[in-house]
């Protein structure tokens, strides 16, 4: 499958995302305790992938958490916050991620996480901005991922497509390119689908909820 055979190795080989690799970068070689980075970005811009390949470059202990596990303040501080305070058993240090954080019915558990914990934290929402936020936010920085522009797509597509030998006009791998509406991963799958295909009309455009900031 192209989706895994391109699937990058480290940070370094992903695309259209130098700018928030670097601030990612940056955040951990001099994070300080109490403070934390809050990612927003629509699906498929490469938010996780670069937490999770910027954690394995730098030898960090990734611990992954879903706010949608632990939605409640209880919840999170018998789990997290206690993770938070753990020695690593095969790193020295540890990266703290939670994802999904819009869906928690509070946010108290998540600042004294920040506060306490020993390790740097990361989180993934998707309105950074709901009023639940506002204290939360007093302690983060804002770190916006934007969909992946289509030339970036489209010239990523052509290159896969040399290696491959696959043989797909350029006005199709050109729709394809629009069609996945910047979502690099959805691309890919489209691809390996074109490759059997003889035109894109029936991939459809693929749907995605505005963000907040968009609208």
């Amino acid at each position: 499958m192209l989706l895994e055979k391109y699937r990058p190795k480290t940070a370094l080989e992903l695309i259209g995302v130098g700018s928030q690799i670097k601030q990612l970068t940056e955040f951990l070689k001099s994070w300080k305790k109490g403070t934390a980075l809050m990612l927003t970005g629509p699906t498929g811009s490469g938010k996780t992938l670069s937490i999770k390949l910027i954690a394995k470059d730098m030898g960090l202990e990734l611990l992954e958490r879903y706010a949608s596990d632990n939605r409640s303040a209880k919840a999170i501080k018998e789990t997290i916050v206690r993770a938070s305070h753990q020695k690593s058993l095969f790193f020295g240090k540890k990266l703290i991620l939670i994802d999904e954080i819009d869906l928690l019915d509070s946010a108290s558990a998540i600042i004294e996480l920040i506060k306490t914990s020993t390790y740097p934290v990361i989180l993934i929402a998707s309105n950074p901005y709901d009023k639940k936020f506002l204290n939360l936010r007093k302690s983060c920085t804002i770190l916006k991922f934007t969909k992946m522009r289509y030339d970036i797509i489209l010239s990523f597509l052509r290159k896969i497509c040399t290696l491959e030998n696959i043989a797909i006009k350029d006005s199709s791998l050109d729709q394809l390119s629009k069609m996945c509406n910047g979502d690099i991963r959805a691309a890919l799958i489209d691809l390996e689908v074109l490759r059997h295909l003889k035109n894109t009309a029936d991939l459809g455009f693929r749907e995605q909820e505005e963000s907040v900031f968009e609208t």
